[in-house]
């Protein structure tokens, strides 16, 4: 049965995100009505805390904000390394061992959690946000975009890990923000200086209405230049259901775009 609020705003429940616009039912993994696992209150609505996440907590040594990872459920976790003072830092022992890690609206946009995303152009991740930098995996954005990059690792084979240097608000916004449901992955694409905002999963249907008719060419318009040749594929696949959309807008330009996301 699905669940009477699905197409509910989350502003409209007390939950507005900046980056996120799109109905409650997108977001990943939405739980109803549990406790949170970090401020142990009773709470309509939370976010599943996965094994990439972070629960921040002062460093054992120096105090300073530190972001945890439980890692792997399969194997012990293993310590976080403080940025500011290199301190390896276990696991905490009163952190629950459960499947379902439910985490609130509050404490996630307080920042006592942070959830980690996958953007078009760079990964965003607490430990290197408290540096100032995601990892790339678009390595011609940095140099598009004239941001600094820092390269973090370089790996037996020649090849690097690089880190690109963006505004911290920026990267901290997006922490705060719940996962959106994809089939394979989040794109959060890059526009006008920040990040599009997630507005959706959408149909055919949603598209004919965006439209005021045939939506095919708005669709096909919206897309990103390198797969625009793939239009017609792909709303073929959304019309059979064998691919999901993932629309964004620009915050500042109102401009969207259509990523096509399949199994």
């Amino acid at each position: 049965m699905t669940p009477p609020d699905e197409h509910s705003d989350p502003a409209a429940v007390g939950m507005p995100f900046p980056l996120f616009k799109a109905p409650l039912g997108n977001i990943h993994g939405l739980l109803r009505d549990i406790n949170c696992s970090i401020c142990g209150q009773h709470r309509l609505y939370a976010f599943p805390f996965d094994d990439c996440d972070s629960v921040i907590r002062p460093c054992l040594q120096c105090g300073n904000a530190v972001g945890l990872i439980r890692g792997w459920k399969q194997r012990p976790p293993e310590p976080s390394i403080c940025a500011h003072c290199g301190f390896a830092n276990p696991w905490p022992a009163d952190r629950p061992d459960v499947e379902i890690d439910p985490v609130c609206y509050e404490c996630l946009r307080a920042g006592r959690v942070a959830i980690q995303h996958e953007t078009e152009s760079f990964i965003v991740t607490y430990a290197l946000a408290v540096q100032g930098m995601a990892r790339l995996n678009d390595p011609d954005f940095a140099a598009r975009e004239k941001f600094p990059t820092t390269v973090l690792t370089t790996y037996d084979d020649g090849s690097q890990s690089i880190g690109v240097h963006l505004p911290s608000p920026l990267l901290f916004e997006l922490l705060r923000t719940p996962n959106h449901q994809a089939l394979q992955q989040e794109y959060w694409p890059w526009h006008c200086g920040g990040l599009m905002a997630y507005v959706g999963r959408w149909e055919p249907d949603d598209f004919n209405q965006r439209a005021g008719g045939e939506g095919y060419e708005w669709f096909a318009r919206h897309l990103p230049a390198d797969r625009a040749d793939e239009a017609d594929d792909m709303w073929s696949w959304l019309e059979n259901g064998i691919a999901w959309s993932c629309v964004y807008q620009c915050q500042s330009c109102g401009l969207h775009r259509v990523f096509v996301d399949a199994d």
